[in-house]
């Protein structure tokens, strides 16, 4: 420190000379900032990290909105908004287990979230604990009698315990609330084929399929419905239909691919097969599937082929090498015979 002349005041001056007016002003700024800065109170930085957790959220930086909200429970273990903010961006990054212990803090916070009710209902359905889910609906049914997707979880949850005498009213009360309900035309359609009502599941399913033509699911149980009463050509209908209306889905054409091969059109399963492989280009699946069929028609340079491309794309999954080992010592392919050979030698 030096004592600047003719202002009584001491100042830092690295370079042991004094500082200039201009100098001297911008670095009290400088510290007076970074007083302010470290004297925010707890409050106010609860509010700093909860609004840049809520801009990371929206710009979809899932990771940087974790951070962000985990600073604040940092700061205020308890807070609901952040519990709540940090159980969707867990289910954004694909970490199931977090968002279910943050769901359970937040119904603990809060025991008649709606949200973290419904959430946590589907996670015990989901882990095939039909009880605990049905814990959680009655809490919210008991509140909201017509909350829709309670219903339907609920229809699910006795469907799940094939208790379908009870999920049959929950189906049919949701579309008293909602006609055109697409999940709930579904569900009701598989209860009427459970009890043999076939024309009435058509019917459901149809309707579902009327009210949302880019439902897959619907259609696809349509499909199964027309298989099982050998009627094949409106099966073909309603899955060309499908991959045209959803033409990136390559399960889709996977799907497509299998139902050709068992009506024995080889040539029109090996195009689905191959529209697969190009939908989904980092996915070994439509590449076995591929080799699979390659292998059982005969055809094994192209199987080779197949099982090489899904080797490529995943050089240590194990289940893509021993399913081409396995192809490659069934037809004595000379390369595997080399290579074990090699391997013996080095032994």
């Amino acid at each position: 420190f030096r004592q600047a002349e003719g202002h009584g005041v001491s100042i830092i001056d690295p370079g042991g000379g004094c500082m200039n007016f201009k100098t001297r002003s911008i670095f009290f700024i400088v510290i007076v900032l970074t007083i302010f800065q470290g004297c925010k109170t707890n409050d106010e930085k609860v509010i700093s990290h909860l609004s840049k957790g809520d801009d990371y959220f929206a710009a979809e930086q899932y990771k940087e909105a974790e951070i962000e909200y985990r600073n604040v429970l940092q700061i205020e273990p308890e807070h609901l908004k952040a519990w709540s903010s940090l159980s969707e961006t867990m289910m954004k990054l694909g970490a199931p287990r977090d968002a279910f212990q943050a769901y359970l803090k937040v119904e603990q916070l809060d025991p008649g979230n709606t949200d973290a009710l419904i959430k946590l209902a589907g996670f015990f359905l989901l882990g095939k604990q039909p009880d605990k889910a049905k814990e959680k609906l009655d809490i919210l049914l008991e509140k909201d009698p017509e909350n829709l997707e309670a219903l339907f979880l609920k229809a699910q949850m006795f469907t799940q315990k094939k208790d379908l005498e009870q999920s049959e009213p929950l189906y049919e009360k949701i579309l008293s609330l909602e006609p055109g309900n697409v999940k709930a035309l579904h569900g009701l359609a598989r209860v009427k084929n459970f009890h043999k009502k076939f024309d009435e599941a058509e019917a459901l399913l149809l309707k579902a399929i009327e009210t949302s033509s880019n439902a897959v699911q619907p259609r696809l149980a349509l499909v199964s419905y027309y298989i099982s009463k050998k009627e094949f050509n409106g099966a073909e209908k309603q899955l060309l239909t499908a991959t045209k209306q959803n033409p990136d889905n390559s399960d889709l054409q996977i799907i497509l691919g299998n139902f050709f091969f068992r009506m024995r059109k080889e040539k029109a399963a090996e195009e689905a097969y191959l529209k697969a492989i190009q939908l989904a280009r980092d996915s070994v699946k439509p590449c076995m599937i591929a080799a699979n069929f390659y292998d059982i028609t005969g055809k094994e340079d192209e199987a080779l082929e197949m099982y090489k491309k899904a080797l490529a794309i995943a050089p240590e999954n194990l289940s893509v090498k021993t399913a081409m080992a396995r192809f490659q010592y069934k037809n004595k392919d000379i390369d595997a015979e080399i290579g074990r050979a090699s391997c013996r030698e080095r032994v």
